[in-house]
């Protein structure tokens, strides 16, 4: 038994069809204006954004370090100093359970005065720096030397303030009451922080 084939011929007209599917070079270049309108349209929101999130990085870890130092006087008993140093866009803030602590030393700092708390006889550093938030800086403290001394076995603090951050869009606060309680806030209630 033996197969044979037909040949088939296409009809005239048939392959164009069949032709490979793509874009043309219209279409590509179309294309490619629109994703860059749109993506300049959409660049100073992103910068605002970064802005945005710097700002509120900051806010909180400034408001989680107070927590820990209130937290750290009622918990171990005992009496937390907190040191808030501000110059121009350089800026810190750190704590210790010794009489005074300088936020500017190196975080391994081995200083007596470094912002450290002792924990099983181990330093621990306690302290934020404006190296981790760049176009954030500390444009207010309302503390009275700008610093303020946790008091034990409550939390209370020997003077209420607030420690206002600024950059080119946004402004935060992180207040603390004479209770010790810690909270942040906004202007204009940004960043989804109330209103100072």
């Amino acid at each position: 038994m033996t197969l044979s084939y037909a040949k088939v011929t296409p009809r005239r007209g048939e392959f164009r069809h069949r032709s490979v599917r793509g874009f043309t070079l219209v279409e590509l270049v179309i294309t490619l204006v629109l994703v860059g309108i749109l993506s300049a349209i959409a660049a100073p929101n992103f910068a605002l954004m970064f802005e945005g999130n710097k700002m509120k990085g900051a806010t909180e870890e400034l408001y989680q370090l107070l927590q820990f130092a209130r937290a750290e006087a009622i918990g171990k008993n005992r009496n937390i100093y907190v040191d808030v140093r501000a110059s121009g866009t350089e800026w810190c803030v750190g704590y210790t359970d010794k009489t005074d602590c300088n936020c500017q030393l190196p975080s391994d700092a081995t200083a007596d005065n470094a912002c450290t708390i002792t924990l099983d006889g181990v330093d621990y550093t306690r302290q934020l720096q404006s190296t981790d938030y760049s176009g954030v800086s500390i444009t207010n403290v309302t503390f009275s030397g700008n610093d303020y001394q946790i008091s034990m076995p409550r939390g209370t603090v020997d003077a209420s303030g607030t420690i206002t951050f600024g950059s080119t869009n946004y402004t935060t606060g992180v207040v603390v009451s004479l209770m010790g309680r810690v909270r942040a806030c906004s202007s204009a209630s940004q960043l989804g922080y109330p209103s100072c």
